[in-house]
């Protein structure tokens, strides 16, 4: 009887493959949650902590909260929403610019 014992290739393969699926996963929800607070913005209040004022503080005050999250990698125990919530609000805030900036008269 033969075992089949996995090489290191065929390990290194699968580990490269969830990474990819775990990262595709991130993008598609910070995406989806960029989208729901252009559709309702209110909801950045429960992201930011507050209510903001214009899209500047948005991209400020989100970048600040994401540089003071502990940079643990538990994903999957509730430790990466509010990191996913606060990269959709970035998202959120360089769409708003852009949009606004696009949109206005010269």
């Amino acid at each position: 009887m033969q075992l089949n014992i996995p090489t290191q290739d065929a390990m290194q393969a699968t580990f490269d493959a969830i990474e990819r699926d775990a990262r595709r996963t991130v993008i598609v929800a910070i995406k989806t949650r960029a989208r729901k607070y252009i559709i309702r913005p209110e909801q950045l209040a429960n992201a930011l902590g507050f209510i903001p004022v214009n899209y500047a503080d948005v991209l400020v005050n989100a970048k600040l909260k994401l540089r003071a999250l502990p940079s643990t990698r538990y994903f999957g125990f509730g430790g990466e929403v509010p990191a996913i919530n606060l990269r959709a609000a970035i998202l959120f805030a360089r769409y708003a610019r852009r949009f606004e900036h696009a949109n206005r008269e010269v």
